[in-house]
C-alpha cells in the first residue's frame, strides 16, 4: 500500500491566521519609486512627447528601476488625458424636415406643384386623392 502524505490544508489550525500573521501579509506601499509621479513630472517638462520616447527617457533617468512597457504606456496615456469629443446636437427650436412644421409642409406643397407642372395640373391630380383616402379609412 502506498502511503500518502497529507496536505497541510487538512489541518484545521492552518485555516485561521493569527493577528500577527495577517498584519505581516498585508500589502504595503513602497517608499521608493513612484511611476505615476515620474510620468507627471516628465509630461510637465516635455509636452507632446510620445510614450515610447518618454519610456526611453525615464528608463535612462532611472536605470535601477524595472519598468514594464505596458504599464508605463497605460499610465502615460491615462495621465495625458484624451481630447474631449464634441457631440453635435440640434439647437432648440430647429425643426427636422418632415416633422409637421408649416415651413416644411409649404415647401413640400411647392415641390409637388412644380413636379405636377403647375397649380391646375396639381389640382387635377389631387381630385382622385380624396376618394382614395375615404376608401382607405373604410378598410381600417
Amino acid at each position: 500500500m502506498i502511503q500518502r502524505t497529507t496536505p497541510c490544508y487538512f489541518f484545521p489550525s492552518r485555516f485561521y491566521l493569527t493577528p500577527q500573521e495577517s498584519e505581516t501579509n498585508m500589502a504595503k506601499r513602497s517608499a521608493g519609486f513612484n511611476l505615476s509621479a515620474t510620468i507627471r513630472e516628465f509630461q510637465k517638462s516635455h509636452r507632446g512627447v510620445p510614450a515610447t520616447a518618454a519610456l526611453a527617457a525615464v528608463k535612462k533617468a532611472h536605470p535601477s528601476q524595472k519598468i514594464n512597457e505596458g504599464t508605463f504606456k497605460a499610465t502615460f496615456y491615462k495621465l495625458a488625458g484624451g481630447k474631449k469629443k464634441s457631440v453635435r446636437r440640434r439647437k432648440p427650436g430647429s425643426v427636422i424636415p418632415g416633422h409637421g412644421s408649416p415651413d416644411h409642409i409649404m415647401k413640400a406643397g411647392l415641390h409637388f406643384i412644380m413636379a405636377a407642372g403647375g397649380v391646375e395640373a396639381a389640382r387635377e391630380r389631387l381630385v382622385g386623392l380624396e376618394e382614395l383616402i375615404e376608401a382607405a379609412k373604410k378598410v381600417d
